[in-house]
């Protein structure tokens, strides 16, 4: 499964891909491809790696390049290569894995890459793998928030400085203060961090409240930082607090929740086998969906089925809804795979797609 994201602005378009028909008459030789997980901006620069096996003493991998690309460079020795056009021979003496640099066409849109590989009685199979890429322009991320607090505290005096939202990324809060005073983190009523609180600790520390890891210095009386990673499961509110009267100056910057588009997948709950099947997946988010992608995984493979090919079928768009129909061709369960972009770049975490099963009786 690839992340691919989309241009703002570029027109529809659907694109239904089926695992390219693979010869079956000797599954000892396999060839794999794997492209980058990301989108690839128009004409950089990227690696392809390709494994293989079982090819024999010596194979060749015919690589087609879609329009637009060009071959750059390989980790194979420069006589073990041959360019003709967009295809790109590579001579394999025993290497069971290579890459390969090529550059992207500068015209944002979806490419696919072709290919096969040939055994040393050059019988020829399909490249399985990855074969979808995205060229696009890459939206910038959200603005980082940085907010500064100056002032003078009294001694004993307690001041709230600001909320922090659910959601945000790296949160860097760094206090510099001319007397004992400290910072503060809140849940509610609940003291999370701070002297006496939840996580307190006079030395640098590391722990955890509600599933929120925090690297907090301690309280070191004027010198104190508190940081997380995130995304943070719940707003928090930063206080100060003067042990001693002094001036302080805190610094905060954390970059803004931006959390996925929300997808829905429909699909009908049972298919008779024969039959096709119509799946629409639709996503909406506020700052515009910018890609969906879904593929359709059975739980088990027929036996004939080359290992390396695991979705039965998929579908890209740059719409805000994708569908196909096709017609299952064995009985059994299938899970309906989904992702999708908005047009910041965030995307459904790859590991946690959104999914829908479906019976073929």
């Amino acid at each position: 499964m690839r992340k691919v994201l989309s241009a703002i602005g570029v027109a529809l378009m659907i694109v239904a891909l089926v695992v390219p028909g693979v010869v079956l008459a000797s599954p000892a030789t396999t060839a794999s491809r794997d492209l980058p997980a990301t989108v690839v901006a128009p004409g950089a620069e990227f690696d392809v790696g390709i494994s293989a096996s079982g090819y024999g003493m010596m194979g060749q991998v015919l690589e087609t390049l879609p329009a637009g690309f060009s071959y750059v460079s390989s980790s194979l020795d420069s006589s073990q290569v041959q360019v003709i056009g967009n295809e790109v021979k590579f001579v394999l003496m025993g290497e069971t894995s290579f890459t390969y640099a090529v550059t992207a066409a500068m015209v944002g849109d979806t490419y696919t890459f072709g290919g096969i590989i040939k055994d040393a009685d050059l019988n020829e199979y399909t490249v399985g793998g990855d074969y979808l890429i995205v060229v696009s322009s890459i939206p910038e991320p959200p603005p980082e928030v940085e907010l500064e607090f100056s002032g003078s505290l009294a001694q004993r005096q307690r001041e709230t400085l600001v909320d922090i939202p659910s959601g945000v990324t790296e949160l860097d809060i760094i206090l510099s203060a001319t007397a004992d005073i400290d910072l503060e983190l809140y849940d509610g009523n609940i003291f999370v961090i701070g002297y006496r609180a939840k996580i307190s600790s006079s030395r640098p520390t590391t722990r955890t409240y509600q599933g929120d890891t925090f690297a907090y210095s301690g309280y070191r009386g004027g010198e104190e930082y508190i940081r997380a990673d995130g995304p943070l499961s719940r707003a928090y509110t930063l206080k100060i607090y003067g042990r001693r009267a002094g001036n302080y100056t805190v610094n905060v910057s954390y970059l803004p929740a931006n959390p996925p588009p929300i997808v829905t997948i429909n699909v009908p709950a049972t298919v008779a086998l024969g039959n096709p099947v119509t799946i629409t997946v639709s996503a909406t988010d506020p700052d515009g969906v910018g890609f969906i992608w879904f593929g359709v995984y059975p739980e088990e493979y027929p036996e004939w089925w080359p290992e390396e090919a695991l979705v039965v079928v998929s579908v890209c768009t740059f719409a805000d809804e994708g569908n196909i129909a096709f017609t299952p061709g064995w009985a059994g369960t299938y899970t309906v795979k989904a992702m999708a972009w908005d047009e910041l770049g965030n995307c459904t975490p790859e590991a946690a797609p959104e999914t829908a099963g479906f019976m073929v009786e």
